[in-house]
């Protein structure tokens, strides 16, 4: 392990353990923004049918919780740190976790994809003559996992947070040592 700089009382660590440790602390923060994000979606859509009911906050809160949650799993940049889902989740909350991980690609990341989008449109269908009057993007987390579902995600990122811990204390250990190494050859 290379300190790349020492104080008194500060180090900096620089091996590959030390920054898996950073993202894993930085993980854990953003499980509890997703969580914040989820329940803050829930409050405005009890909200749905009255006058000061916000879509826009909906949709925010959404787009904010799945890319940040599917960060976590993504092959492309993101975390180096993937958690295997199935070391995680049980069976039915594996299923929901492919759900949001789809929801995140077929209507936030890749929106340009007028197939995948049009599978989740709304028909609204003009009563008098049976034709539809129009098509309105269903985009909303909630409207597509529904609210039983949000819970349950809630559920799931509980469980997301006691494995990132579990890993933080043994990646933690493991760069006390490496530093104990290294600070008794000093």
């Amino acid at each position: 392990m290379k300190m790349a700089t020492m104080h008194p009382t500060c180090y900096e660590f620089t091996s590959k353990k030390s920054k898996r440790l950073n993202e894993l602390a930085l993980m854990e923060i953003e499980v509890d923004n997703i969580v914040k994000w989820v329940n803050l979606a829930k409050a405005e859509l009890s909200k749905e049918g009255q006058s000061d009911f916000n879509f826009d906050l909906v949709r925010a809160f959404n787009i904010s919780a799945i890319t940040t949650y599917a960060k976590f799993f993504s092959s492309n940049k993101g975390f180096s740190l993937k958690p295997r889902v199935k070391n995680i989740f049980n069976e039915k909350e594996c299923v929901q976790h492919h759900e949001i991980y789809n929801l995140r690609n077929q209507i936030f990341a890749h929106i340009d994809d007028t197939d995948k989008l049009s599978m989740i449109c709304e028909v609204y269908v003009n009563h008098s003559d049976g034709l539809p009057t129009f098509l309105k993007p269903n985009i909303t987390f909630a409207a597509a996992l529904g609210s039983e579902k949000l819970d349950t995600f809630i559920l799931m990122l509980a469980k997301l947070k006691d494995y990132l811990k579990e890993q933080y204390k043994i990646c933690g250990n493991q760069v006390f040592e490496e530093f104990n190494t290294e600070f008794q050859a000093m």
